[in-house]
């Protein structure tokens, strides 16, 4: 078996390497490329090398998409917006190297570009591994005018304040019980509310504090414009569906549970380039990575898994990336 037909076979034929048989995947073999192989013989190329081979092909194709440079407008506010964010998906059987929550899981953490719509960062990991630790994977590819748009999992005051060092912008949900504060010279440093602020709020209303005090650690005093919006009864009911999933998996807090009808926008991005009604809309751009993963779950069956040995798995699981990448 060449390596040819073995990456075509494993990313761009119509039969699932992680579901098909063995029995069936020869015939594809026999009928594609005219190579006979028993399923012992195919079941042995399933190995470590295939799986290292299927990775060095994802990994050599993601850096020559990034070589097609594109000049960038400099009528634009930010010269690339990255969008981080994460699927996974649970393993059928116990694989050592993918300890997950409940068993044996698989994260894949992507890091998309909105205007040329390119993967610029693509990792595979446990499912235990930490969305910040992946925020501070990235760093180092910041360059100044990037806009980072980051969901609740990768708050990080320390991250923030790097990407501001960077000359980068972030726009980040922020926890809930997060403490903030702002200045007063009669007074010193006030404690803010937003919950109780949030009462005398209508649906959709936004609160623009400017730069505050955000959080209580000494060695991560970060100062970001803080913007609230109260959710519409629709938001709360996506909002509540959710906290329940997280419940069920035993990761959602009560503070997140009492306080479902607002959400809190961290930024650097200043009022005079963005107001609060203009914040919003591009933080939902978000949702275009949310809408990438259902379509490899749906499309391309990333999680269509059923149990088998750790290299075939991974040997499925790089395969399908080429695909999703050639398909981009």
């Amino acid at each position: 078996l060449n390596p040819e037909d073995f990456l075509i076979l494993c990313s761009l034929l119509g039969d699932s390497v992680s579901y098909d048989s063995l029995q069936r995947l020869c015939g594809t073999l026999t009928y594609q490329s005219n190579t006979s192989l028993s399923k012992q013989g195919l079941n042995a190329r399933f190995n470590e090398k295939g799986a290292a081979f299927l990775k060095e092909v994802f990994f050599q194709l993601l850096a020559k998409q990034k070589s097609f440079v594109t000049p960038i407008d400099p009528n634009r506010l930010f010269s690339r917006i990255r969008i981080m964010d994460a699927t996974s998906f649970r393993l059928p059987n116990e694989q050592p190297n993918y300890p997950g929550s409940n068993g044996s899981g698989v994260k894949v953490q992507l890091e998309y570009e909105w205007y040329r719509g390119e993967f610029l960062h693509t990792s595979v990991h446990p499912e235990s591994y930490s969305d910040r630790q992946a925020a501070n994977d990235v760093e180092e590819n910041l360059l100044p005018g990037d806009l980072c748009l980051r969901d609740l999992g990768y708050y990080s005051a320390k991250n923030l304040m790097r990407i501001n060092d960077k000359g980068a912008f972030f726009i980040t949900r922020v926890p809930t019980n997060t403490k903030f504060w702002r200045w007063s010279e009669h007074n010193g440093w006030l404690q803010i509310d937003p919950a109780k602020d949030a009462e005398e709020m209508s649906p959709k209303e936004t609160l623009d504090y400017g730069y505050i005090r955000v959080g209580t650690d000494p060695r991560n005093r970060l100062m970001a414009r803080v913007v609230l919006q109260k959710l519409t009864k629709g938001q709360q009911k996506m909002r509540e569906r959710s906290l329940q999933k997280k419940k069920q998996r035993g990761s959602a807090t009560q503070s997140a549970s009492q306080k479902s009808n607002i959400q809190i926008l961290a930024t650097n991005v200043t009022h005079e380039d963005l107001n609060a009604q203009e914040l919003y809309p591009i933080y939902s751009l978000r949702w275009q990575v949310e809408l990438l993963f259902k379509t490899w779950k749906s499309l391309f069956e990333i999680d269509h898994v059923r149990e088998m040995k750790q290299d075939r798995f991974e040997c499925h699981l790089y395969g399908s990336l080429i695909r999703i990448l050639l398909s981009t």
